[in-house]
């Protein structure tokens, strides 16, 4: 299910949220990413709470990446998130995106992910 879907397409950011991306995408180095290529995006999240689920992350922080950085994060194929607890006030994230070459992508995805994704079959496949 889509976030669209689970808000029915409404969200409202808070005050806090958008002074949030603001101080994000202001910490952001000046890069060029490719528009139509397939990304991979890499984060180490640096929690000071033990309790702060990894994923919560996700959908924010490609938000910021996408406003900063101008390309359109359906193009991120591989989202790779790490987890690091930090003491308060030296919570953040370390990012790095790559382009993903398509050969290598392709090869990938036939030699190691599909035998992985089949073995699963039928136990874990949720369609949706």
């Amino acid at each position: 299910m889509s976030t669209n879907d689970m808000y029915q397409g409404v969200k409202v950011k808070s005050a806090a949220y958008r002074r949030w991306e603001m101080q994000v995408a202001r910490g952001l180095p000046d890069l060029e990413l490719p528009k139509d290529k397939r990304l991979a995006v890499r984060a180490i999240v640096r929690y000071s709470n033990k309790a702060s689920d990894l994923d919560n992350c996700c959908k924010s922080m490609l938000d910021v990446l996408q406003k900063r950085y101008k390309f359109d994060d359906k193009n991120v194929y591989v989202l790779k998130l790490y987890k690091v607890i930090v003491p308060k006030g030296q919570e953040g994230l370390t990012l790095k995106i790559t382009e993903l070459e398509e050969t290598k992508w392709q090869k990938f995805v036939n030699e190691k992910l599909l035998p992985i994704l089949q073995s699963f079959l039928p136990k874990l496949a949720v369609k949706f």
